[in-house]
Formats: structure tokens, C-alpha cells, sequence
């Protein structure tokens, strides 16, 4: 049997439909230049761009199980992407992307569980905001701002706990309270200087002969470097103003393992949530360079036994 959704499934929503705020217009705000390209990188990647139908033949998907359970997986995993395509390796490579878009938002991803309308015996995925959205083990609590209630015909919404599939950042890249901590942190400087700064430059004022701007700019790098270093992301600097050649390349191969790590993490979570619905299947993907591996690959290069470029090539034939 050849591994591909039926073209047939159009599934939509039942009798419970969505019930969740999937966003609040009157929160939304502009992210700062720094957390908004840390929230790109961080999703950029983890399924590569080439991982399509008819670009490359290395990045293969599988979904194994029974022909009925098989086609509910699918289905599942189909709801929490973006797009309907029709070639495996392509929409799963598409919803992993999506589920790391929201993770990379918010430091978790949050989906509401329903039944499809023409078989209630499959289940659909819906996001929905993270933002004012609490955990109170048994269920959980939406709290809609003023301002949107009007749109969303509501102030709360109260979803039971079997009815929500969380993915949050694994542990070992901080977890959610350690991600939601590096987007504010984040956020408390800019690219074009301090409050004050900006305000004298804004009115034409003199400039502060004491502040020095090259020196805060550097100093901002560093704290954004510090805060981000289990990451390893490098903020897409790729010059030697401040970065040794070694370490450009320890950070590069760090970021494309928490990369890795995310990827495998979405594929777990999506394991555990089939055998939580009761559904006797498994996604599998393969081709891209797992985290181990490219720890392998940095460590080697830590010991000297391949050269930075050798390393460099490495993942970048998976990435």
C-alpha cells in the first residue's frame, strides 16, 4: 500500500465545534527586533525547506498502523497544518513547521481536540491563543479581554483537560517558563538604543555626550548571547567583530541540534497524543540529521578530528 493520505478526506468539525479564541486582536502588539528574529529562527528550520514533494528525496515520512487507524492519524495530523496537500512527506513536514511556528511564538502550542462531522470516530486539531490561557490541571481556562469579547461572544471559555493537546519546549532547551523568559528578556532592548536616547534623537535634542552607542550595542549582544545559549543561536551574525571562528561554528551546530531536538520532541508529542485518543498508530520520520548525531559531529570538531568546514558540511547536507 503506498504511504499517502487518502485524497478523498476532507474532514471538518462536528457537533463540538471550536470552542477556544484562536486570537485577541486588542493583545496584539510588535515584538522587538531581537525576539522577533530569535521566534523566526527558531521555527525556520526544523523541517528544511528542500523536505517537499519532488525537491529531494532524503526526508521521508511514515505513518504505520492499520488502514482505519492509519487514516485517523493522518487526519489528526493533517487538522494542525496549514495546508491540504495530498503527499505525505509534504503535509507532515508542513505541520511540524506549524506546531513550531506557535511554539516559537509562545513557548507552547496549544490545541483543542474535536470530532470530525462525517466520522465521529475521528478526531481534529484546532489551536487556539496561548495568551490568556490558564492550566488548572483539570480543565482549562480562557480569559477573554474586554476589548474582544464582543468578537468572540464571550468572556471565558472552559475547556476539560482531555479536550487539549499541549506541546510545549522541552526541557532541555529551558521549557516554557525558561522560553518565556528569553522573549522578555529580550524585548527589554533595541537595535536603535535606549528610551531615553531615542527620545532625545526623536526631538532633536543633543545627544547625551556620556552614552556611548557602539559600546551599548555591544553590550546588548553579549546579554542577548548569554541569554540565549542553550540555544546557540548566533543572531544571524555571521562577522568576526565578535566572534572567534570556533565559537561561530559551536553556535551554528548548537542551533541546528535544538532545531533537531524540537523536531523529534513535536514527533513524540504527536505519538503520545494517538495513544492517548486511543488511535493504534505511529509517525516516523526520517533522513535529517538527528540531535545526537549532530552533537557527534560538534563534539568531534571540539576535539579536532574534523575541521570546521567538515563539520559545517555535515549538517548542512540535513539542514
Amino acid at each position: 500500500m503506498a504511504n499517502r493520505p487518502r485524497r478523498s478526506q476532507n474532514w471538518s468539525w462536528g457537533p463540538n465545534k471550536r470552542r477556544a479564541a484562536t486570537h485577541f486582536p486588542s493583545l496584539w502588539h510588535d515584538q522587538g527586533p531581537e525576539s522577533s528574529m530569535f521566534i523566526q529562527d527558531v521555527s525556520s528550520s526544523v523541517v528544511p525547506l528542500w523536505a517537499r514533494r519532488g525537491r529531494d528525496e532524503r526526508f521521508k515520512a511514515n505513518i504505520s498502523g492499520t488502514d482505519v487507524d492509519r487514516d485517523r492519524a493522518i487526519a489528526l495530523l493533517w487538522s494542525s497544518g496549514r495546508d491540504n496537500r495530498h503527499d505525505l512527506e509534504e503535509f507532515v513536514a508542513g505541520a511540524i513547521r506549524e506546531i513550531a511556528r506557535h511554539l516559537s511564538w509562545y513557548g507552547r502550542a496549544l490545541y483543542e481536540v474535536g470530532r470530525a462531522n462525517e466520522d465521529q470516530s475521528v478526531y481534529l486539531l484546532s489551536s487556539f491563543t496561548s495568551e490568556r490561557s490558564f492550566n488548572l490541571r483539570w480543565c482549562w481556562l480562557q480569559v477573554v479581554p474586554t476589548q474582544d469579547r464582543e468578537l468572540w461572544e464571550r468572556s471565558i471559555t472552559i475547556l476539560p483537560s482531555r479536550d487539549v493537546w499541549v506541546v510545549r519546549v522541552p526541557k532541555l532547551l529551558g521549557g516554557y517558563r525558561g522560553y518565556r523568559s528569553i522573549l522578555r528578556k529580550l524585548d527589554r532592548f533595541g537595535n536603535s538604543g535606549p528610551n531615553f536616547w531615542r527620545d532625545d534623537l526623536g526631538h532633536g535634542r543633543p545627544l547625551p555626550t556620556y552614552f556611548n552607542f557602539m559600546e551599548y550595542r555591544r553590550e546588548v549582544e553579549i546579554f542577548t548571547t548569554r541569554i540565549t545559549r542553550k540555544w546557540g543561536w548566533n543572531r544571524r551574525d555571521f562577522g568576526d567583530r565578535n566572534w572567534t571562528e570556533f565559537m561561530q561554528f559551536f553556535r551554528t551546530l548548537t542551533f541546528h541540534w535544538a532545531q533537531a531536538l524540537l523536531r523529534e520532541h513535536i514527533v513524540s508529542e504527536f505519538n503520545f497524543l494517538l495513544v492517548r485518543l486511543g488511535i493504534n498508530a505511529e509517525l516516523s520520520v526520517s533522513g535529517l540529521l538527528s540531535p545526537g548525531e549532530i552533537l557527534r559531529i560538534r563534539d568531534e570538531m571540539m576535539e579536532g578530528k574534523i575541521s570546521f568546514g567538515k563539520a559545517f558540511e555535515a549538517i548542512s547536507a540535513s539542514a
